[in-house]
């Protein structure tokens, strides 16, 4: 088999992980992933293990296909990324790696989970119709119909905005609902 290994880009290193990020960046500190033998064959019912500062990160998927000349990785049908404790689902996660890079060792550029996407740790779920990890600038967007919920706190909008490093988000025609906790 081929390998192919996701490292994120030193801006990206760790920052996912340790703030909690809510959705795709549980993909950005992957070491390997194992693709088809052809390189760019789907994978029928993909069960891959990453290894990540933060644990292994497991993808569970209908199909996975590697296309080398459009440096993508997309994971199609139940889409399911569980790594210490935090749950990605969606019914498609597309890739989109860097072109700079030794062969084989390409960074994140851009990151799309679309359909049905749900996001879990531990209090903190998230659902939206889509999310869009941009390692650049450090963000992770929800759009359609996005809704956060922690704790006692929920809030909802057209498009959620979570900014990495600082830890801020940006809501977009948003509704926030706080609840009494016992």
């Amino acid at each position: 088999m081929d390998a192919l290994t996701l490292r994120p880009s030193t801006r990206a290193a760790g920052v996912a992980l340790a703030a909690g990020l809510l959705l795709a960046a549980t993909l950005a500190p992957c070491a390997a992933a194992q693709v088809g033998p052809s390189g760019g064959a789907p994978a029928q019912g993909a069960r891959q293990t990453l290894t990540a500062s933060g644990g292994p990160v497991t993808i569970h998927a209908d199909a996975m296909a590697f296309s080398g000349k459009a440096r993508t990785v997309t994971f199609t049908g139940a889409v399911r990324v569980e790594q210490d404790g935090m749950t990605l689902a969606a019914q498609r996660i597309e890739v989109t790696l860097e072109d700079d890079g030794p062969a084989g060792a390409q960074g994140i550029r851009h990151m799309v989970a679309t359909g049905d996407v749900h996001f879990a740790q531990g209090e903190r779920q998230a659902t939206a119709g889509s999310a869009e990890y941009d390692p650049a600038a450090q963000t992770v967007t929800l759009a359609d119909g996005p809704r956060v919920t922690d704790g006692g706190m929920a809030v909802a909008g057209e498009r959620i905005t979570i900014h990495l490093v600082s830890g801020e988000s940006t809501v977009e025609g948003g509704v926030f609902t706080f609840q009494e906790t016992r």
